[in-house]
């Protein structure tokens, strides 16, 4: 599927003679069928995995770092951990330096490197699509490109997610929503549409345009963060019943425990209130152009002129 040596593992981790691709090699799968195909597509894998031209070079250079990172961080537990017939035991052995909240940096490292670095290739596929044509003809491209907010990068310019792929990935649902039922509750879907379809093809915008995108992308990344704010931090449990995650209690030298609700309430109406804002704004821009954008006939110059007489109405 994808063409990574020991060597690519030394580079990439820092992994010691004794670490093998053949001791990641169902991870490696997994990974580049859950988080790489679906932006890259397997056509393009296949000719930039094998190109001598320089830009797939590049290009695999960041998938290989990502596939790695990510292979390596799903599966740490197996290099940390061992199971037998009487428990799961550790079998760290340095456990004397390595807290667990150590070993959970440490795999956290290697989840952020990987995402970081999808989108990284992401942002080389976008800016050499004359190079990558297979990349731009897929259904990757067409998925990836069919919504306002598609990058970490444009959802961190409006909300601030530490430019983390993995809080990005978890907000796509509540986005995908806003996109597909929100929005045309602000605007028209003929508007949409035509601000869509340039947008994703990179076609050139008016400043209107820009400025009506622009709009929407701070609507939807607020509101969609205000969204899930609070079921991010929230779970149902076994019972059903809803549940604010603390892991204090779970012999760790260190603990982290969610905010209570009154401070997640307040955070969500800050958000919910930027959110609306944008909204406002929007449909103020949008009345205000109304005959620019086609979503209104111009006024004929030579038709009747009315004016206003407080005692009598309109006349001519």
């Amino acid at each position: 599927m994808i063409t990574i040596t020991n060597s690519d593992l030394k580079k990439y981790l820092g992994a010691t003679t004794n670490f093998l691709v053949s001791d990641l090699e169902d991870a490696i799968e997994v990974v580049t069928s859950r988080y790489i195909l679906p932006y890259l597509s397997q056509a393009q894998l296949s000719v930039s995995d094998t190109s001598t031209d320089n830009l797939h070079i590049v290009l695999m250079k960041v998938v290989k770092r990502a596939v790695i990172n990510l292979a390596y961080a799903k599966d740490y537990m197996k290099f940390v951990l061992t199971a037998d017939v009487s428990a799961v035991k550790d079998i760290s052995t340095r456990e004397t330096k390595a807290s667990k909240e150590d070993k959970e940096y440490h795999r956290e490292t290697f989840w952020l490197e990987g995402f970081a670095s999808i989108d990284e290739m992401l942002q080389i596929l976008e800016e050499n699509q004359n190079t990558f044509t297979q990349w731009a003809g897929s259904y990757a491209f067409s998925q990836l490109k069919n919504s306002f907010v598609y990058s970490t990068a444009i959802y961190n310019q409006f909300v601030d997610i530490n430019n983390s792929r993995r809080t990005f990935m978890r907000l796509k649902p509540a986005i995908y929503q806003l996109e597909l039922y929100g929005i045309p509750q602000i605007i028209s879907t003929t508007l949409k549409t035509q601000l869509l379809e340039k947008y994703s093809t990179g076609a050139i915008l008016t400043p209107l345009e820009n400025q009506l995108i622009e709009l929407l992308q701070g609507f939807i990344c607020n509101w969609s963060m205000a969204q899930t704010l609070k079921k991010g931090s929230i779970r149902k449990d076994a019972a059903n019943t809803f549940t604010i995650y603390d892991d204090t209690g779970l012999n760790k030298t260190e603990g982290r425990k969610t905010p209570d609700m009154s401070f997640l309430n307040s955070v969500q109406a800050e958000y919910f209130d930027t959110a609306n804002k944008f909204r406002d704004t929007l449909s103020r821009v949008i009345a205000e152009n109304m005959v620019v954008l086609g979503l209104a006939p111009s006024c004929d110059n030579n038709g009747l002129n009315f004016k206003n007489d407080p005692k009598r109405g309109y006349f001519v």
